[in-house]
């Protein structure tokens, strides 16, 4: 549901706003009301998961058995602790984001990765334990966030800015993407053997080389402030293009033997080597085009110019 991407795009640049206008009584008082927030809704994201795969289980699980389904139903329960847990956890990070203690975040993202490996060493027997492990991570992350934030209720009694509307805008808009993935999952249902886990492998490689390349939308915000705004979006869209171009020329043109290096060890065979390495060829040429969008996309949503983003949205997909 693309959660962190709208906490990244309207709650920080707003809370830096409120930070640089109105002082650090303001930005608490939206902060606190921010964290409220996301505590109630992380509740309704919850039960809407359950409820929402009941109602896509034929789109997202199209060719699978009575039974496959039953599975698929059942295993989305040991979700909801992780569910319960991710939306608080982007509420307090874009708390710190604001106030530019990126390491901060980074350092919790690394601890979410480490605990839920831990955790899977510890059990994996089952696939249930995979959502299991996430829920530790996150759990482990938001308290070390918590601690790091602290409390604080500030004697101004300050109105606190209405996130919520703007999060709820952009959140719609995201949902482009969303309507997309679920044609995708219809039709991947009926590749051949093996297509759906080459397009699941060549995914986890441009993700984390997009990300990577965005730099996890620290750009945010620098581009929440008015001041030399035009200057510095000219910088980072140029920096975008001195990375981004030939790293998909590298990937593009070693596309066989990242994929070996990375996966080809037991049931993933030569074979299925090559048939990862085409894909991710393909895909690999994205990597220009979604880094260059996105912080023109962001940009738009920060200057609240909605249909813009929208517009953006469609014709990256």
């Amino acid at each position: 549901f693309s959660l962190a991407g709208v906490f990244d795009t309207v709650a920080v640049p707003r809370l830096v706003q409120l930070r640089e206008r109105h002082g650090d009584a303001a930005f608490w008082r939206s902060s606190n009301r921010l964290l409220l927030q996301s505590l109630a809704g992380a509740a309704l994201f919850a039960a809407a998961l359950i409820l929402l795969l009941h109602l896509a289980m034929p789109i997202v699980a199209a060719g699978f058995s009575a039974a496959e389904r039953a599975e698929v139903a059942a295993l989305a329960l040991y979700f909801l602790p992780w569910a319960l847990l991710v939306i608080p956890y982007y509420a307090v990070s874009a708390h710190l984001k604001a106030l530019w203690q990126f390491h901060w975040v980074f350092g919790a993202e690394i601890l979410t990765m480490l605990v839920s490996i831990l955790a899977l060493w510890l059990r994996h027997e089952s696939i249930v334990f995979l959502p299991l492990a996430y829920g530790a991570g996150y759990a482990s992350a938001l308290l070390v966030l918590l601690l790091r934030r602290g409390l604080v209720r500030p004697k101004e009694r300050t109105p606190p800015a209405a996130l919520l509307p703007g999060m709820a805008n952009q959140h719609l808009a995201n949902q482009f993407g969303n309507a997309v993935s679920l044609v995708d999952r219809y039709f991947q249902s009926f590749l051949l053997a093996g297509g759906i886990s080459a397009l699941g492998y060549c995914g986890q490689i441009i993700n984390n080389l997009s990300i990577l390349m965005t730099f996890r939308d620290i750009y945010v915000v620098p581009l929440a402030s008015p001041t030399g705004r035009n200057e510095k979006l000219e910088r980072i869209l140029k920096g975008v293009v001195l990375i981004s171009v030939p790293c998909a020329g590298f990937v593009v043109a070693f596309a066989e033997p990242i994929v070996a290096v990375l996966f080809q060890r037991g049931h993933f065979t030569p074979e299925a080597a090559v048939l990862t390495g085409n894909v991710l060829r393909i895909l690999a040429l994205s990597l220009v085009v979604s880094s260059l969008l996105a912080p023109m996309a962001r940009l738009f949503q920060i200057l609240n110019r909605i249909s813009y983003s929208h517009l953006l949205y469609i014709v990256s997909l």
